[in-house]
């Protein structure tokens, strides 16, 4: 998915926005879990890749290899899950793009060397990507959705949701940065990845009005915003030497590597927050501990 500033990312998502107050609570239940699921593949596809690319420069093998299990069970589950939900033929196109990548991710957890299947995940992302974002527009502009959000909310949202897969792409082109190929597109794109991931943090924790984006006015959000904040204050640093440098080092992977999984974990409790809750709602006021995440 390309980077973008959060005026034109958020453009995107007027759609689904503007066809709120159409449906009943239990109906809009159903759509925004359809959407959180979709996300859920958007993400998961690109951590499975940035595990691949790990395992292939030799950084925490063992890890990651775990890791790619994991990301590819969880694809297969949902994709399942979202085919009994709504019919394998909203999902055909997913399907077909995903089997090569399958076919190699599963080649490179038996113990085939991941070199000879890399290429195959790398050419395979971008259509992937784009059948899961054509599914997720299709969504967006079929279901109704319920009148307690506000176009606002569902923009907010639409955010928070892109937090995730930045922070898995930030991983994917580290590594690729690391691979001694660098391009000077490459350096760009993962310039753009942390500063979208930068701009689109701020938004929600402080709100940007003039795109639609409130702050929060829930506690627990705020918290959560605060410490996904701290989390990224810490990793920032390194990846600003990484794009001024236009390479990584293997020891700057092994540090990013337990960086970003700390704040996935964070990013991904702030999204499942924003999907379960909204913006502005929290089951209980409770302060959010700062994690320490891997020096």
């Amino acid at each position: 998915m390309p980077n973008r500033p959060l005026s034109a990312l958020t453009s995107a998502t007027l759609s689904l926005a503007l066809v709120v107050g159409a449906a009943s609570s239990a109906i809009a239940d159903t759509n925004h879990a359809r959407a959180a699921l979709g996300y859920d593949l958007d993400v998961l596809v690109q951590q499975a890749a940035a595990s691949v690319c790990m395992i292939n420069a030799g950084v925490d093998v063992r890890a990651e290899m775990i890791a790619l299990g994991q990301s590819r069970m969880a694809f297969i589950a949902t994709l399942d899950q979202l085919s009994d939900a709504m019919g394998d033929h909203a999902l055909a196109q997913i399907s077909v793009d995903w089997a090569p990548l399958d076919v190699a991710t599963s080649m490179i957890l038996v113990g085939d060397h991941p070199n000879t299947y890399k290429s195959t995940v790398m050419q395979g992302l971008p259509p992937l990507q784009a059948a899961i974002q054509k599914f997720l527009s299709q969504s967006a502009q079929t279901d109704a959705l319920s009148d307690d959000k506000t176009v606002s909310d569902m923009l907010t949202m639409d955010v928070a949701a892109r937090q995730a897969l930045f922070v898995q792409q930030i991983k994917l082109q580290a590594c690729e940065l690391g691979s001694g190929t660098a391009t000077a597109s490459l350096v760009r794109d993962f310039t753009a990845t942390t500063t979208s991931y930068d701009v689109t943090l701020t938004a929600l924790r402080d709100g940007q009005p003039d795109v639609g984006i409130n702050a929060p006015h829930s506690y627990q959000v705020s918290q959560m915003l605060a410490a996904a904040m701290y989390d990224w204050q810490r990793v920032k640093p390194m990846l600003d030497v990484i794009a001024a440098n236009g390479t990584a080092t293997p020891e700057q992977l092994t540090k990013l590597r337990g960086l970003t999984d700390a704040l996935q974990v964070r990013t991904s409790a702030l999204v499942d927050q924003y999907f379960l809750y909204g913006p502005d709602e929290a089951p209980m006021p409770q302060v959010a501990l700062l994690l320490d995440g891997a020096e």
